[in-house]
């Protein structure tokens, strides 16, 4: 498996308090592996728990999302995308740039994808007029408000998607806010 933390929570001293149910595992503050048998898993759930119940903080619990920097899609360009690239490699002292576009809307062909139809790929187009795609894993439970035609608020990350032997800028989403 693989854990990812908060800011602020020792992701690592949590696997170290319920290491008796694990056979081996490596990482940091903010991110780990780790390798159990099928049947530790309860008890190693159970003792994690405990664990992150004890020490997680009552402001760690609410998800803050931060950005860098307000764009429009015009902004974004492959220029911008490669020297973005040149601060990698990104990790949790030096993140990804993460941004903001608002009054954003569906073009028509935003949809949910995925074998489990739990993602939405986005069509966006914004004030500007420029379009861009994306894709927000998780978040197909969006489909009906970004189909409604209301503006709204993207928070993303910029990726390149190669497909085809063709590569194009993608947004990769964090969240949505409609107003």
């Amino acid at each position: 498996g693989s854990v990812r933390s908060v800011k602020g929570f020792d992701v690592y001293q949590a696997l170290e308090a319920s290491q008796d149910y694990l056979i081996q595992f490596g990482g940091h503050k903010y991110a780990a592996g780790l390798t159990l048998k099928p049947n530790q898993l309860e008890g190693f759930k159970t003792r994690f728990e405990e664990v992150v119940k004890e020490q997680l903080k009552p402001d760690q619990r609410e998800p803050k999302l931060h950005y860098d920097l307000v764009v429009k899609f015009n902004d974004l360009n492959p220029k911008v995308f490669r020297i973005m690239e040149q601060m990698a490699p990104f990790g949790p002292l030096n993140l990804r740039p993460v941004f903001v576009a608002h009054k954003c809307k569906d073009t028509g062909g935003s949809k949910v994808v995925g074998e489990d139809n739990k993602h939405l790929r986005l069509e966006l187009i914004d004030p500007t007029g420029q379009k861009m795609t994306g894709i927000a894993f998780e978040q197909a439970h969006h489909l009906h408000d970004v189909k409604s035609q209301k503006p709204f608020s993207i928070c993303f990350t910029l990726e390149e998607n190669r497909y085809n032997n063709f590569a194009s800028l993608q947004l990769k989403v964090k969240a949505l806010q409609f107003d």
